[in-house]
């Protein structure tokens, strides 16, 4: 392996049915929210890494590099933040970018 390296990584969950099977006709968790479905999220990760030196190591990322939204779900932590962070925070962040540097003794 060379100096530098790098890659990306695709992220996907699909969409989801917000209703209780416990309830006659499977009926909506949240009245309001009439579509009853949370749409799929996906994104992309960009990363790599350049060996400086054999002690030095620089590496950088771009995550959700489509800034893509995280889907509308009323249910998700009982309704305060309107997306569920367990399969979509990187939506709720938007893009954002990691920069670091790596030293061996």
């Amino acid at each position: 392996m060379g100096p530098f390296g790098g890659g990306f990584t695709f992220n996907y969950t699909s969409g989801y049915r917000d209703t209780d099977p416990n309830l006659s006709g499977n009926a909506c968790l949240n009245s309001f929210f009439v579509g009853c479905r949370t749409a799929s999220f996906s994104d992309v990760d960009l990363f790599g890494h350049w060996d400086v030196s054999d002690k030095v190591t620089v590496n950088a990322h771009v995550l959700n590099v489509g800034n893509k939204l995280a889907p509308f779900d009323p249910q998700a932590a009982y309704g305060q933040s309107n997306y569920n962070f367990n399969f979509a925070s990187q939506g709720a962040v938007g893009r954002f970018y990691e920069l670091g540097v790596k030293y061996r003794l």
